[in-house]
C-alpha cells in the first residue's frame, strides 16, 4: 500500500516551454515582420516579372513568333573577379572582393569617360524578324487587294461581253457588230500571245 504513484506533468516529457523575456519576443515579432515583407517583396517582383514576360509572349504572338527565340537574355558583365570572392567568409577575402569591386567600377568609369558604351538591344534580333514579318504582311495585302480589284474588272468585262453577245435583233439573229467586235478582240489577243511565245 505505500506508495503512490506521481503522474508525469505535460511540462516534464522533455518539451518544456521557455519563458521569453519581452525583449526577446519583441526582437522575434521584429525578425518576423522583416522577414514577411522581405517575402512580400519578392512576391511582388515574381508579379512584376510574370507580367512583363506576359506582355511580352502575347506581342511576340500578335507578330507572328515564338516567345523566348531570338537574342539572348543573359548577358556577361564582366564582374567575375566579385563573384568569384562571394563564397568565402574569410576577412582576408572580403577586404579583396571590396578591393576589386572598386577596380572593376573604377575601370568602368574610365571606360565610359573615354567612350560612350552603347549597350545592345537584347530584343534587336527578334524586332528585326518582327519588322519583317509585318512588311511582308502587308505586301501580301496589297497585293491580295491588287489581284481582286482585277478579278473584278475581268469578271465586269465578261458580264458586258456576255450581255452584248446575248442581244438579239428583233428576228431574233445576234448582233453581228457585236459578234464581229468579239472575234477581232479574240484574234488579236491570239496574235499578242503568239509574240510574247515567239
Amino acid at each position: 500500500m505505500g506508495r503512490t504513484e506521481r503522474r508525469p506533468n505535460k511540462d516534464d516529457d522533455g518539451a518544456r516551454r521557455r519563458v521569453l523575456a519581452i525583449d526577446d519576443f519583441a526582437h522575434r515579432k521584429g525578425v518576423t515582420k522583416a522577414i514577411q515583407d522581405c517575402r512580400k517583396r519578392k512576391e511582388k517582383k515574381r508579379t512584376a516579372t510574370a507580367k512583363a514576360l506576359r506582355s511580352y509572349r502575347k506581342t511576340m504572338k500578335q507578330e507572328g513568333f515564338t516567345p523566348g527565340q531570338g537574342a539572348s537574355r543573359k548577358r556577361n558583365n564582366g564582374d567575375t573577379k566579385v563573384t568569384a570572392a562571394a563564397t568565402t567568409d574569410s576577412n582576408d577575402e572580403k577586404e579583396k572582393e571590396e578591393t576589386t569591386m572598386n577596380n572593376t567600377t573604377s575601370t568602368t568609369k574610365q571606360h565610359q569617360e573615354g567612350k560612350k558604351f552603347h549597350k545592345t538591344n537584347p530584343f534587336q534580333q527578334s524586332l528585326r524578324k518582327a519588322k519583317e514579318s509585318k512588311q511582308k504582311k502587308q505586301q501580301d495585302i496589297v497585293d491580295r487587294e491588287a489581284h481582286e480589284k482585277e478579278r473584278e474588272q475581268k469578271l465586269k468585262q465578261r458580264r458586258k461581253r456576255s450581255k452584248q453577245l446575248r442581244q438579239r435583233t428583233s428576228k431574233g439573229q445576234p448582233v453581228m457588230k457585236h459578234v464581229i467586235g468579239d472575234i477581232l478582240r479574240k484574234l488579236e489577243r491570239d496574235k499578242q500571245q503568239e509574240e510574247q511565245q515567239g
